[in-house]
């Protein structure tokens, strides 16, 4: 296997310059193809969830939102304030008014 190329790292993994083996990137992070740090800035784990381990974005339960990048576990969800709705996912509270006419 020797001459064999590195093969990409899945998404969730990162591989530092020219390495052969892809190693998990931090929680907050779900580093995609190329990533060759465990922090890339541009994979910050998404809105509404959080991603731990780094490969899987967990969405945050109903009751609860997350309003910021870079997610690493379930207390990174915030519970939804009195008198909004927050649904699984949810990035901005909703006011219940607001969904029914």
């Amino acid at each position: 296997y020797a001459d064999r190329p590195p093969a990409p790292c899945s998404v969730g993994f990162y591989s530092e310059g020219g390495l052969r083996f892809c190693k998990a990137c931090d929680p907050g992070y779900q580093c995609t193809f190329p990533a060759t740090t465990a922090t890339p800035a541009k994979d910050l784990c998404a809105k509404g969830g959080f991603c731990n381990p780094s490969y899987l974005f967990t969405p945050c339960p109903p009751g609860t939102y997350n309003p910021s990048v870079g997610g690493t576990d379930r207390a990174s969800c915030l519970p939804c304030p009195a008198g909004y709705f927050c649904l699984e996912g949810t990035v901005d509270p909703v006011v219940p008014s607001r969904l029914c006419p």
